[in-house]
Order: C-alpha cells, then sequence, then structure tokens
C-alpha cells in the first residue's frame, strides 16, 4: 500500500560525492523521470506498506524518491523502525523480503518472519562515519542495514551469538547469499569491522553496465 506524496517543487540535481582524503569520486548520476517513473509504477504493484514523501536533499546528501517503508505483504512483515530508502532499494528490498526471507524462514522453521530489526538506513554521513570520508549509500537513500529476524516470537539476529543454533546460522547464511541477487553490495560479520553486526544491502550502480557486485 503506497500513500501518494505531498506536492514538491523539483528537485536540483545532486552535487557530486564528497571526496574522500585522497581521491575524489566521479560525479552522481540521478535517475531520469522516465526511470523515477518506471520505478514508481512498478513498486506500486509490490506487496509493500510504503509512504512516498517529497524530494529530500541536505548539501550532498538526498534523493529525488524518499519512502518510508513500514512493512510488506500486507504488514505481515514489519519493519522496525521504519526505514527511508530510495525507491530502487525499496524494490529490492521488497523481492528480498518476498521470495527470498521467507521461503528461507518457513524451510528452516516452518514459520515465517513477522519483524526485520532495522539497524540503519538514510543519514548524511561518510562510509563507516568517518569524518571527511567519501558519502555512504546510506547518504544517498541507497542502503539499508538489518540487525535480526523475528520467526515465531524469537529474535535471530545476524551476529552470532551464544544461543543460536545451527539452524539459527543457517538461516542467516542463506538470506544472505541470497540478498547478493536483488542488491549491488552485500557486507556482513566477517567482511570488516565495521559490519560485524548486520547486514548492508544496497543498490549502488558501479561497472560499465551499473551491475558489478561486492558480495562479502
Amino acid at each position: 500500500m503506497l500513500a501518494t506524496p505531498p506536492a514538491a517543487e523539483p528537485a536540483a540535481p545532486l552535487p557530486e560525492e564528497k571526496p574522500e582524503t585522497t581521491e575524489k569520486g566521479p560525479p552522481r548520476q540521478q535517475p531520469s523521470a522516465a526511470e523515477l517513473a518506471a520505478c514508481r509504477n512498478g513498486l506500486a504493484s509490490l506487496a509493500i506498506t510504503a509512504e512516498a514523501e517529497p524530494p529530500l536533499f541536505e548539501g550532498e546528501c538526498g534523493a529525488p524518491d524518499p519512502y518510508k517503508v513500514t512493512g510488506f505483504q500486507s504488514d505481515a512483515v514489519t519493519l522496525v523502525p521504519a526505514a527511508t530508502i530510495d525507491c530502487g532499494a525499496a524494490t529490492a528490498l521488497t523481492h528480498w523480503v518476498a521470495e527470498d526471507v521467507q521461503s528461507a524462514a518457513k524451510a528452516a522453521f516452518g514459520a515465517p518472519v513477522t519483524k526485520i530489526a532495522v539497524a540503519g538506513s538514510y543519514t548524511c554521513r561518510g562510509r563507516n562515519n568517518v569524518p571527511g570520508a567519501r558519502l555512504s549509500e546510506h547518504a544517498f537513500m541507497n542502503a539499508i542495514d538489518i540487525s535480526g529476524f523475528t520467526v515465531a516470537g524469537r529474535m535471530i539476529t545476524v551476529t552470532e551469538t551464544e544461543g543460536q543454533s545451527a539452524a539459527d546460522a543457517a538461516f542467516i547464511t542463506t538470506v544472505r547469499k541470497a540478498a547478493c541477487a536483488r542488491f549491488t553490495t552485500v557486507l556482513g560479520p566477517g567482511s570488516d569491522p565495521e559490519h560485524a553486526t548486520h547486514l548492508h544491502l544496497d543498490v549502488l550502480k558501479r561497472g560499465r553496465n551499473g551491475d558489478y557486485r561486492i558480495c562479502e
């Protein structure tokens, strides 16, 4: 269920990425009006509960198509807290939850996921919270961090804990691998210290065709 955003002034082009200390990223490419319309139309047909919001830009940060996402599958799955992400990230997230996460949960536990714990979504900051670093994909609403899943009233965390069963660990591995087909970046425990407690998922376009993936 998608809510229509209030009217807003046309968004100004987003400036290029903030450079790191020793290098500068390429100019940030904004989606065309046709691409935005196609994404919004596609998202409207999916089982997602999201409110479309006006374009939001804060200096170098922001995006032309923010959505506040609160749940999926007629709210059978809730996001806690709600996530602010763009249309592309919301689309990838919806497919991942409906087609990958739920099937993995039912296969492993005989029950669906009912809640997903969000560790982060839109925030205007540098990568890994380092001052002066190139802006994170979170700054462009392209990314979401997931720290756990609730199944049958029990939280299964992305981080391995003392009480985590083999089935829990296998479930996390399965959904993490499946995310690699939905998102262009998947990072988590073992990737680096900054992602030891959650799965980082984003839809950054990289490579000649925009589909080069980093899956760690």
